[in-house]
């Protein structure tokens, strides 16, 4: 293991879960697995695909071999970012329940603020792009486009809908960043395709109710 994940309760309602580590979906759209269930139902140390940074211990070993959180991301989905590269070089996370933290869940940019669907879903955009090899890329992209088009008609409804356009507009902005990142990041692989398959959770729909990583 060279990074781990703590039981991160909700600061008001320490009996409830915000995560118990962080999964990623196929669409590059990350979750908080247990989120919202009781703390009593994550007891057991397991390996999840990465931690939330809100309360993390990583590896300088493994900061070092990924080079660290990428400072584009700014604000939401940097953990899962630098989750998705560890994963692709081959770092393993573990949880660890016994190490337990209180969050003040989204206290500085608040739960549908335009901050929040900006960031989100701009930096999801990225991650996708960024770190999904060609194949997975290929295979999974008819499921991100409808991913994001549910998210456009859902953040319409809730009165973001230009804040989500917003955010996809300036990805295809940073093209040719994104393009020069992902080179990077490829090229340096060191697990199968079969082997990250195995680690991405294809049931996405079952988490959009839930906060992505802060």
């Amino acid at each position: 293991w060279t990074f781990w994940a703590s039981r991160i309760l909700f600061f008001n309602s320490r009996d409830i879960v915000d995560s118990a580590g962080d999964g990623m979906a196929v669409v590059g759209a990350g979750y908080k697995t247990g989120h919202g269930e009781s703390a009593a139902r994550h007891t057991l140390p397991g390996e999840v695909f990465g931690p939330c940074a809100a309360a993390a211990l990583y590896e300088r070993s493994l900061l070092e071999d990924v080079g660290g959180f990428d400072e584009d991301f700014f604000l939401v989905y940097e953990d899962a970012d630098l989750s998705m590269r560890a994963r692709l070089k081959g770092h393993r996370c573990l949880y660890v329940p016994d190490a337990v933290a209180f969050h003040r869940v989204n206290q500085s940019i608040g739960n549908l603020s335009s901050t929040y669907v900006y960031y989100g879903h701009r930096n999801s955009e990225i991650l996708f792009w960024k770190n999904m090899p060609a194949s997975l890329l290929a295979l999974y992209l008819p499921e991100r486009l409808a991913f994001d088009l549910l998210s456009l008609g859902f953040f319409t409804f809730k009165g973001r809908g230009v804040d989500f356009l917003r955010a996809k507009l300036d990805c295809l902005r940073q093209v040719r960043r994104i393009r020069d990142k992902r080179k990077e990041v490829q090229s340096t692989r060191a697990i199968s395709i079969a082997a990250l398959r195995s680690q991405l959770d294809r049931n996405w729909l079952r988490y959009r109710r839930k906060l992505p990583p802060s």
